[in-house]
């Protein structure tokens, strides 16, 4: 916060539906990785707790994690070709 360095410890524990063992919060991708829920809880632990957050998206959240800037691309309207060459030029 305000440019120092902020540590948060996430463990690998996701909050799950009792009835049928599905993530709460953000689901899992298609691949079923769960990146995203891991993301969602860094945020939430940075904000306190879940309660905070409400809704949003995953370059919120990881823009507040890194303080770093985010650019949202759909990769689906974009060629292989075109989305690698636009990844190489911010790496």
């Amino acid at each position: 916060m305000l440019g120092v360095p902020h540590t948060i410890i996430v463990d690998d524990y996701l909050p799950l539906h009792k009835d049928n063992n599905k993530t709460l919060f953000a689901n899992p991708g298609a691949d079923k990785s769960l990146w995203i829920a891991f993301i969602e809880k860094a945020f939430a632990k940075f904000h306190g707790n879940y309660k905070h957050i409400i809704g949003g998206s995953p370059e919120v959240a990881i823009r507040t994690l890194i303080g770093g800037p985010t650019t949202h691309y759909k990769h689906k309207s974009l060629e292989a070709e075109i989305l690698w060459e636009k990844l190489g030029d911010h790496d």
